[in-house]
């Protein structure tokens, strides 16, 4: 029985395999992660960017409406008197009130006072107080009063001044944390006689992207200082962020949606705006690996990947240990064949493996010898094969590109149109197996219509092709699919960015010969400009011609000789023209030999 030793071939190649299926896997395990994390973060940051953004608008129109009511509130006569009665009682007194409650009413959903997502306060220097919604002060007046918030309002009595109390000073918003806006009312620039605070609670500003925020996006109000002001995590209000401070202003800096920080020992990505008035930044914290949806994916890719190399191992492991049994015992037998004389048969003997694969390498190696001898004894036939073996390596190139397209469109669930590509692609494969050489140029120009077909159906309509050909060429003859390559080019490679363009193909004869050029006004050759270089030295750089094009120029050249061939003309940024010059064959005239 066979035993696979560490020098056999069995082994060799099993061990191959092993190494060569977990490193594959392993590579593509990885470059799928990163590639699918990378789109993901870029959705997510992109979303981040949109909620901030109408979060900031909402933001900056409450910060104007805070703006226009303490300013509305500074020059009212009503707010003015107000303070300067202490006793309400008096008739005069109760109409002010009146008249205040009026004025402030008026103004109320500008800053969403009247539904009670904020308080307004107002405190006199002479003990006189106003809340809203029946609101009253949970902390000694004098206290409110000697506040640093308080006392920046009086430094500076124009100005409205924003702060973060970690609690309330009214009934309604004590034993939580507020953020509150304080200025300072005065009467013809003499000293204050009142302040004004506007009290912002933390249901009001979770509000602002409460609902937009998800599983892998953490929202922050973070201040100048690096104190957390607002967060749908309630542990972390009012601490110190300097980490979080830093990336959010390094995100606004940037020049791109995101950037990756490492925050509190962790890695994220962050997006963030500046909040205009309150002097805030609003910040999104982009973890996707707590994220569900990546979770998933990277258990669905380990899994499939396992799962395929354990398959792929034991398949090939068992076919191995089939192929390389009887190889081994066929070695000793065949050592002798070193002189290079195929002519000499191997003696045929062993079990019924070692007899078959014998005979089959004795087979071999006449039909071996008769091949030789037929390339030497036929060397025009030699040439076809050559242009046969070219037909047949543009093919799975065509077809491979074809499919390509066909698998995008079922993709995005474009039946219909992946319907008319298979139509049109089988109209194709039905010309292309026809297995003729030549093809005349109104079958040519057909197959042509039927390729654009499939890539407009791909692309849209931003790419059109124009047909502009001699009826005299109809039933010339020319290489079956010597010119699709070109077009293809010009689709794939000449419009890079999706810009709209035009194709277009003459074909006409001149002299003796029949000329055929395809013209875009696409991309070109950046920073090139050439004029009739043939194929073969194009510039490695910029517009790509690839295989179908190097084929085609070789193609013509075995059929018809080194006097006809391919050039390209181009200039970066103004097109590429392509240029096939060949012979007038007549329909059903047989080729010359060259």
């Amino acid at each position: 029985m066979f035993k696979a030793g560490k020098n056999s071939l069995f082994f060799k190649l099993v061990m191959t395999l092993v190494i060569s299926v977990t490193l594959a896997t392993t590579l593509t395990l990885s470059f799928a992660l990163l590639e699918q994390g990378d789109r993901y973060i870029d959705t997510l940051s992109l979303s981040a960017l949109r909620i901030i953004g109408k979060s900031q608008s909402e933001m900056r129109e409450t910060g104007e409406s805070i703006i226009e009511t303490i300013r509305t509130l500074r020059s009212n006569w009503a707010f003015r008197e107000y303070f300067s009665y202490t006793d309400k009682t008096l008739p005069e007194a109760v109409w002010t009130a009146s008249s205040l409650s009026e004025t402030v009413d008026s103004l109320m959903p500008g800053v969403g006072i009247k539904d009670g997502r904020m308080r307004l306060v107002a405190v006199g220097t002479n003990g006189v107080t106003y809340l809203t919604n029946h609101d009253s002060l949970s902390v000694p007046l004098d206290d409110l009063m000697t506040s640093d918030f308080t006392k920046a309002a009086q430094d500076d009595p124009a100005g409205i001044f924003y702060h973060f109390l970690p609690n309330g000073f009214t009934e309604a918003t004590s034993g939580q944390s507020v953020f509150l806006a304080a200025a300072a009312v005065t009467h013809d620039f003499e000293e204050p006689y009142a302040y004004i605070y506007i009290l912002m609670s933390q249901h009001q500003l979770k509000n602002y992207y409460r609902e937009l925020s998800s599983e892998a996006i953490d929202f922050a109000l973070i201040d100048e200082n690096g104190t957390i002001i607002s967060s749908l995590d309630d542990g972390i209000i009012g601490e110190s962020a300097t980490e979080m401070l830093a990336a959010a202003l390094a995100a606004e800096e940037a020049d791109k949606p995101y950037i990756t920080a490492s925050v509190d020992g962790r890695r994220m990505d962050v997006v963030s705006q500046p909040v205009k008035y309150w002097g805030l930044h609003l910040a999104g914290f982009i973890d996707g690996w707590r994220s569900d949806d990546m979770r998933s994916a990277f258990v669905f890719v380990l899994a499939t990947s396992t799962i395929v190399a354990v398959v792929t191992l034991f398949v090939v492991s068992v076919i191995l240990r089939r192929i390389t049994t009887p190889l081994h015992d066929l070695v000793g037998h065949m050592g002798k064949l070193k002189s290079g004389d195929f002519s000499e048969q191997l003696p045929v003997a062993g079990e019924y493996e070692v007899r078959e694969l014998t005979n089959a390498y004795n087979i071999m190696m006449e039909d071996i010898n008769n091949y030789i001898r037929r390339l030497i004894e036929t060397e025009d036939k030699k040439r076809d094969a050559e242009i046969s073996a070219l037909q047949m390596r543009i093919k799975p190139h065509f077809i491979y590109n074809t499919l390509t397209s066909i698998k995008w469109l079922v993709w995005r669930g474009e039946t219909k149109n992946a319907s008319a590509s298979l139509e049109a692609f089988a109209l194709l494969i039905k010309s292309m197996m026809s297995g003729d050489m030549l093809s005349t140029v109104r079958e040519e120009v057909e197959n042509l219509k039927h390729y654009v077909l499939l890539q407009q159906i791909r692309f849209g309509d931003q790419i059109s092709v124009e047909f502009n050909i001699d009826d005299a060429c109809l039933d010339l003859m020319l290489p079956k699919m010597i010119i699709q390559p070109f077009v293809e080019n010009s689709f794939f490679h000449a419009y890079p960015d999706g810009q709209h363009g035009l194709i277009n193909l003459f074909i006409n004869v001149i002299g003796e010969r029949l000329i055929a050029e395809i013209i875009d006004d696409g991309a070109g050759f950046p920073g090139s400009q050439f004029n009739r270089v043939p194929v073969a030295q194009l510039p490695e750089h910029g517009h790509k011609c690839g295989i179908g094009s190097t084929n085609a120029d070789e193609r013509i050249r075995l059929l018809f000789g080194e006097g006809f061939g391919i050039t390209v003309s181009s200039e970066g940024g103004k097109g590429t023209a392509v240029k096939l010059t060949m012979p007038v064959i007549p329909a059903g005239a047989a080729l010359a030999s060259t």
